[in-house]
């Protein structure tokens, strides 16, 4: 099995691994036959996810893939128009195809330290990414929600 993890900087950093967190948490729950490519660009937005995801994604022909975008569609030097960016997200899920995508919500913020957004957005911009997901029929995982309510 092949995943891909495509995304921003939320896919990319390290967090003091050698490889992407979010990778060596897959590695580590997936079968040791599955190979988990990370394609995580920081400040990516979905208008740059959209010219890589060809050479990025679709080239590997990969059998799931992780969708992480929004954190800097909703920052404010970068922001991407909400309808913009949920026909971005759209866009992402058919390249790919709605039964090998798992779109993900960005988790809350800590606003004191991230003054270029906020929760009250970034919750607008996960309320795209779950109605592309209900419409499409995609996976999700909705982190915003539970992060949100210390759920996890």
């Amino acid at each position: 099995m092949k995943v891909i993890c495509f995304g921003d900087s939320i896919t990319a950093r390290y967090e003091g691994l050698t490889r992407p967190m979010l990778t060596e948490k897959l590695k580590y729950k997936l079968s040791i036959q599955t190979e988990i490519i990370n394609a995580g660009v920081f400040g990516n937005n979905t208008i740059q996810a959209l010219l890589r995801i060809e050479e990025d994604v679709l080239k590997h022909q990969p059998d799931f893939v992780t969708v992480l975008f929004g954190a800097n569609d909703a920052a404010q030097h970068k922001m991407v128009p909400i309808d913009e960016f949920e026909k971005n997200i759209y866009k992402i899920v058919n390249l790919i195809s709605p039964t090998r995508t798992i779109l993900l919500t960005t988790a809350p913020i800590d606003e004191a330290l991230q003054c270029n957004r906020t929760n009250a957005l970034l919750n607008e911009y996960g309320d795209c990414i779950r109605r592309v997901a209900k419409l499409t029929k995609c996976h999700l995982i909705d982190f915003f929600f539970y992060f949100d309510r210390d759920q996890i």
